[in-house]
C-alpha cells in the first residue's frame, strides 16, 4: 500500500527532536576529563597573563 500525502499535510506535523550522546570530541559541560578540562583553562590563564604582561612591557616601551 501506498500513501501519498501534499507537502502541507507533512509541514504541519511535529518532527521529533534529536536525542541521544553524539561522539564529537567536544565533551560536555565539563568534558569528559574534569582533569584534562582543568589543564586546558589553566594553559589559556597563563596565555592571558603572558599575553597581558608582554602587552605591558610594551606600552611602557621596554625592549624585549
Amino acid at each position: 500500500m501506498v500513501t501519498i500525502t501534499s507537502t502541507a499535510a507533512a509541514a504541519e506535523q511535529p518532527r521529533p527532536l534529536p536525542r541521544g550522546h553524539v561522539k564529537t570530541g567536544v565533551g560536555g559541560a565539563l568534558g569528559p576529563d574534569p582533569v584534562q578540562t582543568a589543564a586546558g583553562v589553566a594553559a589559556l590563564a597563563v596565555a592571558a597573563a603572558g599575553g597581558t604582561w608582554l602587552l605591558h612591557r610594551r606600552a611602557r616601551g621596554d625592549r624585549i
